[in-house]
């Protein structure tokens, strides 16, 4: 399919008009005689090896997953297919089961829209922020009842609504298949069940083993996520060596470089895992 990269709106700003008659010469001062702004705010230099969140962190521009999912229609305008099954979907999110031979498990009404799946799960690094184990003073309901979880987070920690808000970190999903992987962590399991007809991925024990074609995009979605997040527990050194080998059996594809380009075109940093 074409693709058409996604056009940001940039804002004109006005600039101020000049005052009306001749402008008054500026007052001469020797050269190397520093002002008092300078002698008190001497210039500051980037310390080498650090780079800004803007270009190497994670995402500092989007907060509110509902924002996200409307940025991420415009990445898969021209590449409707979902994830995990490969299935077309249309704008407006219905999905076509013949195009895939996917065959519903058991919740069909929502095997028929697609939504936007973490592939890093939001339970996984949401535990990493006190407010989702603990509560938060402001978290508390109309009747008085305190929550925790991911509501409570989401309200009181823009750290964690603009990490949920990761476009990088989003992939349409089979809203069944979304509902059916909750949040469990990847794997590769015995045997080849196939419960939703032709869709090649298997959900068991508390795992998921995607199709081998999407392997190599999890695992370096991984790699971004624990980068662009550290100290929020994104990979451990057991599943390291597992997304490691899957990068290497499935590399970058066409498709996977120019989802990246498009993504960051609207978020504004990069993906170090897909240069």
């Amino acid at each position: 399919m074409a693709w058409h990269r996604p056009l940001l709106t940039a804002a004109l700003i006005a600039g101020c008009s000049s005052p009306s008659g001749p402008p008054k010469p500026a007052k001469s001062r020797p050269a190397s005689t520093p002002n008092k702004a300078e002698q008190k705010q001497p210039r500051r230099q980037q310390q080498p090896g650090k780079s800004s969140a803007a270009s190497h962190g994670g995402n500092e521009k989007i907060e509110g997953f509902a924002r996200a999912k409307r940025a991420m229609a415009t990445v898969f305008r021209d590449q409707r297919t979902s994830f995990y099954c490969g299935c077309s979907f249309e704008a407006d999110g219905r999905i076509d089961w013949a195009s895939c031979g996917y065959i519903p498990r058991a919740n069909s009404k929502r095997a028929r829209r697609i939504e936007w799946e973490h592939v890093v799960p939001a339970h996984a690094f949401g535990q990493s922020f006190p407010e989702w184990r603990q509560g938060h003073p402001s978290c508390v309901n109309t009747k008085g009842k305190a929550y925790k979880g991911r509501r409570c987070v989401r309200k009181v920690s823009a750290a964690f609504r603009r990490m949920e808000a990761d476009l990088y970190n989003l992939q349409p999903a089979i809203g069944e298949v979304n509902a059916d992987r909750s949040n469990y962590s990847m794997a590769e399991l015995e045997g080849e069940e196939r419960e939703y007809g032709a869709c090649d991925v298997e959900i068991r024990e508390r795992k998921i083993e995607p199709r081998p074609s999407v392997r190599g995009d999890i695992a370096r979605t991984y790699f971004y996520m624990d980068k662009a997040y550290p100290g929020r527990g994104i990979i451990g050194a057991k599943r390291r060596k597992l997304f490691e080998a899957w990068a290497k059996a499935d590399p970058i594809d066409a498709w996977e470089r120019k989802r990246v380009q498009a993504i960051q075109a609207i978020q504004g940093n990069r993906n170090p895992a897909v240069p």
